[in-house]
């Protein structure tokens, strides 16, 4: 979900099989194990190696760098089916969690463009103004993300919404279900390699928790991040090494049963499906950002577009919202500290 100044949610749709530099989405692959999805990209990975949410511990190129191709490592140059994402992200049921339960407004494969229908704005801003904005996770796939505007009147195209990406202004923050928040903290941007060029995309501050060294990159003799006991269908990480990262949000303790994670609710313990203070597949809070509105866009109506670059999937998700921009604001930059 992504909340808009705390008043509108949206669908969000993903689009499987998304791979940088190659023409289309093939629909269907979950992980290209460090190989492109297409013959010949047109792009190459470009994200520095300290923008990396994934795989830290690989040497670039290597045969352990296997989400090379994955469509934050070049960001905003992987293809979509639609700016606004596929119902599923994929025509048909497949896996990867390519499946999408009927509802009223959309099926399987549809495209979010094309069937959600265009509302009055619930949420109105101001050009030259800095608004809240914020989404949460289920599967932390890591990467990164960016908010766009494209006019309602225009083809909701990814060449649209590139004509207006959002500046994001000040710290992020976690805001919690309770309504507690961690203190403001700095962002991670990225602006080299990027499309729209110069454009900055936030990475997502919140790491995975992983321990499969297969799949995470760090040499198999290494240690520090140790699997648990089995139990149900996956073994339990036991230690704060087993982060990619170390978070900005917040100092992790321990938690329940001498562990620094707890499950995700609903799930048996011990899984590998859990999450910290401000870690793992993360569902206790929010991602607080502000951007800013450009005070040179003509007032109307806009869709605002949020596009998730993941780095562990060759994943993209995608949500879009109606909103309204009228004239005039100075920046308020108080409102983003």
């Amino acid at each position: 979900m992504l909340s808009v100044c705390a008043s509108l949610s949206f669908l969000n749709l993903c689009l499987q099989g998304c791979s940088i530099g190659c023409p289309a989405c093939d629909n269907v692959t979950q992980h290209s194990m460090g190989k492109s999805l297409c013959a010949a990209p047109a792009a190459h990975p470009t994200l520095p190696k300290w923008a990396w949410t994934m795989n830290r511990w690989a040497v670039e190129g290597s045969v352990n760098d296997t989400y090379r191709f994955h469509p934050w490592r070049a960001p905003g140059t992987a293809p979509v089916a639609d700016a606004c994402g596929m119902a599923g992200g994929s025509p048909s049921i497949g896996g990867g969690a390519a499946v999408f339960s009927s509802t009223p407004f959309a099926k399987q494969g549809d495209l979010g463009s094309h069937v959600l229908p265009r509302s009055a704005p619930q949420v109105t801003w101001k050009a030259g103004g800095v608004v809240e904005v914020a989404w949460g996770i289920r599967a932390n796939h890591g990467g990164g993300y960016q908010y766009r505007l494209c006019p309602a009147s225009e083809p909701l195209t990814e060449a649209c919404f590139q004509q207006t990406p959002l500046k994001f202004v000040g710290k992020q923050k976690l805001r919690y279900v309770d309504g507690s928040e961690t203190a403001p903290f700095e962002p991670t941007l990225v602006s080299e390699g990027v499309v729209p060029a110069g454009a900055a995309w936030m990475m997502n501050p919140v790491p995975r928790i992983d321990f499969d060294s297969v799949n995470s990159g760090q040499p198999q003799a290494w240690k520090e991040c140790r699997p648990g006991e089995q139990t149900y269908d996956t073994s339990f990480p036991m230690s704060l090494a087993c982060r990619q990262f170390e978070p900005a949000a917040c100092k992790e303790r321990t938690r329940m049963h001498g562990m620094p994670w707890a499950p995700i609710p609903g799930k048996p313990y011990p899984t590998g499906d859990v999450q910290g203070e401000c870690s793992g597949d993360f569902v206790s809070a929010l991602i607080v950002d502000h951007v800013e509105v450009p005070r040179t866009l003509p007032p109307g109506e806009y869709v605002l577009g949020w596009r998730w670059d993941c780095e562990e999937t060759a994943q993209v998700w995608s949500s879009c919202a109606d909103v309204a921009v009228v004239a005039g604001a100075e920046l308020d930059y108080a409102a983003s500290r």
